[in-house]
């Protein structure tokens, strides 16, 4: 089995994946993916303290199996349809949940404590001394402590038939390898124990298993000697793909950890390269002289139970002198943006493709498709990978699939730099005539984002970013739009005076009075059934409030300075406004600077259901705005994430500028 590719790194990985889609999925594997998705439910709610019947853990399987796309699903003589394929599945695995569920002391029994149950990992591990420049991608099915307080690891298989204990090596000793080096790097302990346990799909009824427990424990040993051979061939496994990912005129030779050899090719490829490792060179060349033969035998029973400590450790030494030549850093130079997100995410075992690439005004949108089998949860792990394939400081990546063209994407929003952007400036093309759509700016699908006036759900808008951010540029464009539709009387409440072109009140005795008449305007207008159709914009609210009138300086008195009652303070009056004025007519733009839970309270978001974040100092910040980390990677001066019940998903847009204001690439 000999493949030759003339091909760079991105071409190579791509063929590797034009191979892994032609997989396809057994009934028998099928079988172990519902077994898989019912045990993970087991052992959580198990971790948690609370149970899970057998119902349950087969609808949870089968609900697994079902989601497989009808393509990727292998039928046979006995199951000829994708659906006679699910029936099989559907008879065979409530037998192998019940079998565990009647022998889950098998597995509880030696469990004090449960640390994970099917977690990815993507670790930076070491293999016989040397440390991987490569990252290990693991997903162990359950790591425990027993009931010693030792580390255990163990992995759950749905089987034809048991595994016999002389093929243990050929088919389990990769994958536990991977799982010991990886978990000892992530708890930074030994494991003490590791073991496959193998549920068989049908009745031990006879044969050599009667009367024998359905689970099978198959124990990996953990002896040095035996670590220190199944290391040596997960390294070295390692380094031939990326060396023949990386080699136009490497030859690339079946190995190891090639998933698309058959068992038998395998096992055959498995006992070459122990006989090469160990030199034993009789079983390859079997015209060996008798002195030779002798020397051989002596060497062999140094090295029994497969112990490579009497290796030369030069061999190691440049093996470690090497290991940085496994990674070219400088491979990505000549490649688009597109293709260093796929190089990049390819490296780290997550095959993905840029299938579009949107350039906005401040960001551009790499729309990535993930290969079929990876969860869209993958890619969250590698926002700083990708940025730094990007040469950025963070990207963003959206909460919810982005649909473009029918299709739905993972949307990764990458800043432009300083000098690639350019000004949006605010245009009275972009309203709509006779309806109130106060445009906010553009995402970077060419869509305009509008704030509905209109909508009862929609009255009132929250705005936050720090210094430098658009804030107030945004806050201009808002007025320049609602003044053309001509509809609203504004009035600004400007604390700090950056709106005193538009005679705006300053003083904070002013503003508090000045509310507090329009909640009596308000409320006749809600008793008279009329409308006001004013617009609110209050910058700086936060700090207002906190220093307004409070206490006893509320206090109304007589003329002989008796108590006679209380005014409202200025946070209770703006609340007023808020709650009342979608039917009165009231709108309310509040900006801040501080994205603190003090100010922008549970009740201070229920009142304001248009939220726009632009950059802010720390992802805790954007939490508090908008729910979602995100804000803190924008890129200033008008980037910004705008959230409505009009949009299904927040989105990013660049707000626009009056013609009267700095361009947005030279500041605010």
């Amino acid at each position: 089995m000999v493949q030759t590719y003339q091909r760079n790194p991105l071409a190579f990985c791509r063929s590797y994946i034009a191979r892994i889609k032609d997989y396809k999925s057994s009934p028998s594997s099928l079988i172990g993916t519902g077994y898989d998705e019912a045990l993970q439910a087991f052992f959580v709610l198990y971790s948690e303290g609370r149970e899970i019947t057998l119902e349950e853990m087969v609808k949870v399987g089968m609900e697994a199996v079902y989601n497989t796309p009808a393509n990727r699903i292998k039928t046979g003589s006995k199951t000829p349809t994708v659906e006679s394929v699910f029936q099989f599945v559907a008879a065979k695995l409530p037998f192998v949940i019940r079998s565990f569920l009647e022998e889950a002391d098998t597995y509880l029994s030696n469990i004090s404590e449960i640390l994970f149950v099917n977690k990815f990992f993507r670790e930076v591990v070491s293999l016989n001394g040397v440390e991987i420049p490569i990252p290990c991608v693991f997903v162990p099915d359950l790591v425990y402590r027993n009931n010693e307080g030792g580390v255990g690891v163990l992995d759950h298989k749905a089987v034809y038939s048991y595994t016999p204990k002389d093929a243990v090596i050929y088919k389990y000793a990769g994958q536990a390898t991977t799982y010991l080096v990886g978990i000892e790097k992530v708890l930074g302990e030994p494991v003490v124990e590791f073991g496959f346990f193998e549920n068989k799909t049908t009745k031990n009824s006879g044969g050599s298993n009667k009367g024998m427990a359905q689970i099978q424990n198959v124990p990996i040993p953990l002896k040095a000697e035996n670590r220190r051979l199944y290391e040596s061939m997960l390294y070295e496994g390692a380094r031939e793909v990326y060396n023949a990912a990386c080699d136009p005129d490497k030859v690339y030779l079946a190995n190891p950890n090639d998933m698309f050899i058959q068992g038998e090719e395998k096992a055959a490829l498995l006992d070459f390269w122990i006989a090469w490792q160990t030199q034993e060179v009789e079983e390859i060349n079997p015209e060996i002289s008798p002195e030779k033969s002798a020397l051989l035998a002596k060497r062999k029973r140094k090295i029994r139970d497969s112990n490579l400590s009497a290796i030369d450790p030069q061999v190691i030494k440049k093996f470690k002198a090497e290991a940085t030549r496994f990674i070219n850093y400088s491979s990505m130079e000549n490649l688009n943006p597109s293709e260093r997100i796929e190089t990049r995410l390819m490296t780290l075992g997550l095959p993905v493709k840029v299938s579009h690439c949107l350039n906005g005004y401040s960001s551009d949108t790499y729309l990535l498709e993930l290969q079929n089998g990876r969860r869209i949860n993958d890619i969250f792990k590698f926002k700083l990978d990708i940025a730094n394939a990007l040469n950025l400081e963070a990207i963003r990546i959206g909460q919810k699939l982005t649909v473009f063209e029918e299709r739905s994407y993972v949307a990764v929003d990458a800043n432009r730099m300083q000098s690639e952007r350019k000004p949006l400036y605010w245009n009275a093309k972009y309203l709509e005539k006779g309806r109130l759509l106060v445009p906010m700016g553009m995402d970077n699908f060419g869509n305009v984002v509008q704030w509905d006036l209109s909508n009862p759900s929609t009255p009132h808008m929250l705005v936050c970013g720090a210094t430098g951010s658009g804030k107030s540029v945004h806050i201009r464009s808002i007025i320049e739009s609602v003044r053309t539709l001509g509809v609203f009387d504004i009035e600004v409440f400007d604390p700090k005076y950056e709106f005193m072109e538009f005679d705006s009140l300053n003083e904070i005795q002013e503003i508090e009075d000045r509310i507090e008449e329009l909640v009596v305007l308000m409320n006749e207008a809600v008793a008279n059934r009329s409308r006001l159709n004013k617009l609110i914009i209050f910058d700086e609210f936060a700090d207002a409030v906190a220093q307004s009138r409070s206490g006893k300086e509320l206090d109304v008195r007589d003329a002989e300075g008796r108590v006679i009652g209380k005014k409202k303070s200025l946070e209770e009056n703006l609340k007023i406004l808020l709650q009342k004025g979608r039917s009165s007519g009231i709108r309310i733009v509040a900006a801040t600077q501080r994205a603190s839970v003090k100010v922008i309270t549970g009740d201070a978001k229920a009142n304001f259901p248009v939220q726009v974040c632009f950059r802010v100092p720390k992802a805790i910040d954007s939490r508090v705005v908008l729910d979602e980390d995100g804000a803190e990677s924008l890129g200033g001066k008008g980037d910004g994430l705008f959230r409505s019940p009009d949009y299904l998903d927040t989105v990013r847009f660049q707000s626009f500028m009056v013609r009267n204001e700095t361009p947005a690439h030279e500041g605010h």
